[in-house]
């Protein structure tokens, strides 16, 4: 993670595979990513949301039936 107005580089530890597609949560408390969730006990690829504080992920839309490239977060109420 980059610090924008320090500079300052953190590496974060997450329990996570996401190789692109990571977005911040509104709120700056999670992201979502596309990718896996490393603690589930069964390989599913999908979109899933992270909450940084308890490290733990929640499937949005999981890839069953076909393949997703790519997503886009839009926040509510954006223009």
């Amino acid at each position: 993670m980059v610090n924008i107005q320090s500079g300052e580089r953190t590496k974060l530890d997450l329990p996570i595979t996401a190789r692109k597609g990571i977005y911040l949560s509104k709120d700056g408390k999670g992201i979502y990513y596309l990718g896996e969730d490393k603690n589930a006990k069964t390989d599913q690829r999908g979109i899933f949301y992270l909450d940084l504080k308890t490290k733990k992920s929640e499937p949005i839309f999981l890839q069953e039936d076909g393949f997703i490239n790519n997503f886009s977060y839009i926040r509510p109420g954006s223009k």
